[in-house]
C-alpha cells in the first residue's frame, strides 16, 4: 500500500521535498518544477491528502504525516538497495 501511493514519481518528489524541507508553502512547492502546471500540482497535493501522506496546517503548508514518513523511508531505502552495485566473486 505504501509503496503503491507513491508510485507516480511527481509524488516521489514532493514527499521527498516535503521530508528533507519540512514544511512547504504551495508555492515553494510549484517553484519546485515538478510539474509544467499549478492543476497538475493541485492534483497531486490532493491524492497525497487523500492517501494520507501529507497534511496541511492551517496556514496553509503542506507537511508529511508518520505515515508519510515512514513511506518515504521505504522507498528510499529500497532505491538506496537498488543502486548497491552486485559483487561476484569468482572462483579462484
Amino acid at each position: 500500500g505504501l509503496l503503491q501511493r507513491l508510485a507516480n514519481p511527481i509524488r516521489r518528489a514532493i514527499v521527498a521535498y516535503v521530508f528533507s524541507a519540512g514544511p512547504a508553502a504551495y508555492s515553494g512547492i510549484l517553484r519546485m518544477d515538478f510539474v509544467d502546471s499549478s492543476s497538475k500540482l493541485s492534483f497531486h497535493l490532493q491524492k497525497l491528502l487523500a492517501d494520507g501522506l501529507l497534511t496541511k496546517d492551517e496556514k496553509g503548508a503542506y507537511g508529511l504525516t508518520e505515515e508519510g514518513r515512514r513511506a518515504w523511508r521505504v522507498v528510499r531505502a529500497l532505491s538506496e538497495e537498488r543502486r548497491r552495485p552486485t559483487v561476484v566473486f569468482a572462483p579462484a
